[in-house]
Parts: structure tokens; sequence; C-alpha cells
């Protein structure tokens, strides 16, 4: 079951400009216990990353006027130990990463499911 296979307390914070993905996120993982805290782009979620200190970010990357890639360096810069997953829906994101010297802590490649979303944040 999967609830058994979360950890308990968690609280996450959901960035996305997609209002339905971010429902989906969401309801899913409150749904599974944890505590979320949800933004429309980078610049609200890094207000709310600050006021929170949450235990896991989950970004979309591309977002209008302050992207997922901004919002991760500037959460890095804070805290080395706070993971970052990543999500896009495009295929060249991990080179582009690469060339720019930014490794989230995991990327999904939408669309992706409830278990590899879980498998995913079970790795931090």
């Amino acid at each position: 079951m999967v609830e058994k296979e979360i950890e308990q307390n968690l609280d996450v914070l959901i960035v996305d400009d997609d209002p339905d993905m971010r429902e989906v996120l969401e309801t899913a993982l409150s749904g599974l216990g944890y505590t979320t805290y949800v933004a429309e782009d980078g610049d609200i979620a890094l207000d709310l990353y600050r006021q929170h200190k949450p235990r896991l970010v989950i970004s979309d990357i591309y977002m209008p006027r302050f992207d997922g890639l901004k919002l991760m360096r500037e959460i890095k810069q804070d805290s080395k130990h706070t993971p970052v997953i990543l999500i896009t829906g495009y295929s060249h994101m991990e080179n582009q990463s690469e060339e720019n010297g930014i490794q989230p802590d995991a990327l999904l490649r939408k669309p992706f499911n409830l278990r590899e979303l879980i498998e995913t944040i079970n790795r931090f």
C-alpha cells in the first residue's frame, strides 16, 4: 500500500504554473499525509520556502517570470540539503541542466505516475 511507503509529516513545496498539475500533486500528496505548500511560480515559491522551510521541493522547470532552475539555485544557496525534484515535459532538460552546472536531486519527465513520484521522494 502506498501510504506505508512514505515518511509521514514530510512537508513539501509544490510549484507549477499549470493549475491542474498543482491540484493533482497537492491532492495526491496531502492525501498521503504530506503537509503541502503550493505555488504557481518561482517567486511565490521562494517566499513560501523561506517562510516554511519545507524538507522537499517539487517544481516544474518552465514557468513564466521565475522558472524552476532559478528557484532551485536560490534554494540550494540557502540549503544544499533540501532536495529539489524538477519535473518537465521536455526531454532535452537533462542536457541543459548539465551544461549550466545545475543538478537537480531528481528529474521526473511528464507524464509520471504516483508510484514513480513516491519512489523518487523516498530516495531522500
